[in-house]
């Protein structure tokens, strides 16, 4: 009887290591089809930033190296007033503040709007030299 016992014990052991076996086997080919499913969705969201990082390079604008030279002239520079026959308001200076203040017309007409702190004015303007804003030539201007 004890061998038989036993016997019975073993087989009840074997079956459940069987069943701990397969539900173990169970949940690792469950997590495989998950990870698969996740690998599957970041190559998707993967997808969608390049496309969106491809539309918004698109929507920024590409400036030659004249019109970066001529950004890099007048942003910041003090020397605008030359161009500028009114006198600024309250003592302050004329200045364009941002690249988002230039419009290029041409390669070398650019409306610009500038300000003191104040007053706002645009200009349409010829360049020449790039590098001279002296040798700029002012073809239309005016305060808001």
């Amino acid at each position: 009887m004890k061998e038989n016992h036993r016997l019975r014990v073993m087989l009840i052991m074997i079956f459940v290591l069987i069943v701990i076996a397969l539900g173990l086997l169970a949940i690792i080919i469950a997590m495989s089809i998950t990870v698969s499913q996740l690998r599957t969705a970041l190559k998707d969201k993967e997808a969608t930033i390049y496309a969106l990082q491809y539309k918004i390079d698109s929507l920024s604008p590409h400036y030659t190296e004249k019109q970066k030279k001529i950004i890099a002239t007048l942003v910041g520079n003090p020397e605008i007033k030359i161009l500028i026959k009114k006198k600024p308001s309250l003592g302050g200076t004329w200045g364009v503040w941002s690249e988002k203040n230039i419009t290029f017309i041409t390669e070398d007409k650019a409306f610009v709007i500038y300000d003191d702190g104040h007053l706002l004015g645009g200009m349409v303007i010829k360049i020449t030299n790039p590098d001279n804003i002296k040798t700029w030539k002012v073809l239309w201007n005016t305060l808001f």
